[in-house]
């Protein structure tokens, strides 16, 4: 495993389609940016743990892999989705 300090925003995909659709329905919104996300973080060990209650394998060792650390890896990314909410 890489670092599970980090924290990330996940989106469902189902959402993330539908406000691609969206987008797409908008008019006079091209070469705009806009984030798709819930502005919510999770850290990458409580994703990791999650996983590993849902999959019976809690007792399994974690192994940090230091070939996987990104060394200038963002500790934090989350979606500021203002400009999605208004679409």
């Amino acid at each position: 495993m890489g670092n599970l300090e980090t924290s990330r925003d996940f989106a469902y995909i189902e959402d993330t389609t539908e406000a691609m659709v969206k987008a797409l329905e908008t008019e006079n919104i091209e070469g705009e940016i806009t984030n798709v996300g819930t502005s919510k973080t999770h850290k990458m060990k409580d994703i990791l743990s999650l996983i590993q209650k849902e999959t019976d394998t809690k007792e399994k060792p974690v192994v940090l892999d230091k070939s996987r650390l990104r060394p200038r890896d963002v500790k934090t990314l989350v979606t500021d989705n203002t400009k999605a909410k208004e679409i």
